[in-house]
C-alpha cells in the first residue's frame, strides 16, 4: 500500500510516499513499511521526518462540527542525510502498534465513527511538510472477538463507536494511549425492562486486557437511571476455554442485583 503526496512549499517535483506492507494490523502487531522520498531539482537535509499514528474525533458543539486529533504513537525516523538532487530515498521503519489502540475494523467491516491512520511529517527546505491521514484498518485480538460475538449471541446489537481523549478514572486500569475507545450496544428484550443501553471498553496488554462494561440503567418508580461500571480481566490463554455467553450475562446480573435489579 502506497500514500503519495507532493510536498508543499516548492515546486520543483518533490514527493513522499509511505509504503506499507499492508496496512491491515491488530493492537500490539507491527506496522512496517518505508518512507520514500524523491528529490525534484534542488537538494536538502533531512531536517526531519517522523511517522505517527494518529486517531481523528469528530465532534459538535454550539459552534457547529468540529475534528480533533491525537496522537497514540510515533517514530522519529530523523537522521543526518543529505538528500541529493533527483535522487530517491527509501527510510524503512517498524511503528510497534500499542496494545490498546482502538479498533477500526471487526470482521472484515468498518466499525461506523472511527477513523485511525498513519501521517508522516518531513521537513526539507527548512519547511515542515504534514501529510494527509493515511487510514489503518485495525483488527480485533481474538479475545476481543470472542467478546464481541458473546454480545452478538446474548442480543446485543452494534450502534455506533466513539473514540475519547483522556485518561479512563478507574482503579487499577492502565492505559499507554492519551484516548479510549466506547463501543456501543443496543439491548435486547431480555434485559430492555432495566438496561438502556451498553458500552464496552477494552484496555489490552501484552498477556490479558481489562474489559469494562458500562451499563445504562433504566429510571423507575423505586430506581434511579444512571450507569454501574463492571471492569474484569480477561487472560488471553483462558479465551478458548470459556463460555463467553454465560459469563457475560453473569457479570451483568452480578452488576444488576447489587443495585436489586433483576431479570
Amino acid at each position: 500500500m502506497a500514500l503519495r503526496h507532493a510536498l508543499s512549499g516548492h515546486g520543483d517535483g518533490a514527493s513522499v510516499d509511505t509504503v506499507l506492507r499492508t496496512a491491515n494490523v491488530t493492537p500490539g502487531g507491527p506496522l512496517e513499511g518505508q518512507v520514500l522520498i524523491e528529490t525534484g531539482s534542488h537538494g536538502s537535509d533531512l531536517e526531519f521526518l517522523s511517522v505517527s499514528l494518529v486517531g481523528a474525533i469528530v465532534g459538535e458543539d454550539s459552534d457547529g462540527e468540529y475534528e480533533e486529533e491525537v496522537e497514540l504513537a510515533q517514530i522519529d525516523l530523523t537522521q543526518d542525510l543529505y538528500l541529493e538532487p533527483a535522487q530517491q530515498y527509501a527510510l524503512p521503519f517498524v511503528l510497534q502498534m500499542p496494545w490498546d489502540t482502538p479498533l477500526t475494523h471487526l470482521y472484515g467491516e468498518r466499525l461506523d465513527g472511527m477513523e485511525l491512520g498513519l501521517r508522516t511529517d518531513l521537513g526539507l527546505f527548512g519547511e515542515r511538510d504534514q501529510g494527509d491521514l493515511d487510514e489503518l484498518r485495525i483488527h480485533a485480538l481474538p479475545a476481543q472477538e470472542a467478546i464481541f460475538e458473546a454480545l452478538q449471541e446474548l442480543g446485543f446489537r452494534f450502534n455506533g463507536a466513539e473514540l475519547e481523549i483522556g485518561e479512563l478514572a478507574v482503579a487499577g486500569v492502565h492505559q499507554s494511549v492519551p484516548c479510549f475507545q466506547e463501543i456501543e450496544f443496543s439491548v435486547p428484550d431480555r434485559y430492555a425492562a432495566k438496561l438502556a443501553e451498553v458500552d464496552l471498553t477494552f484496555v489490552a496488554g501484552p498477556h490479558a486486557m481489562e474489559v469494562l462494561l458500562a451499563l445504562g440503567r433504566r429510571g423507575g418508580l423505586l430506581q434511579s437511571s444512571g450507569e454501574e461500571l463492571q471492569i474484569f480481566t480477561v487472560e488471553y490463554p483462558s479465551v478458548e476455554r470459556i463460555d463467553w455467553p454465560e459469563e457475560i450475562h453473569s457479570w451483568i446480573l452480578q452488576a444488576t442485583k447489587a443495585r436489586g435489579i433483576f431479570f
